[in-house]
């Protein structure tokens, strides 16, 4: 169970990084970019 978990929280890191690599593209903030794209941040549901 313990690895699964860490699989979940390796992918949300390289979700977030593939983010913040769109954003900086797209030279917007990350928060716009969820915002456009409709994603939500962790924890939120």
């Amino acid at each position: 169970m313990l690895e699964l978990g860490d699989q979940i929280d390796e992918l949300a890191a390289k979700r977030a990084e593939a983010l913040a690599q769109l954003a900086a593209i797209r030279q917007i903030p990350l928060m716009q970019l969820m915002d456009d794209l409709g994603i939500q941040g962790p924890g939120v549901r």
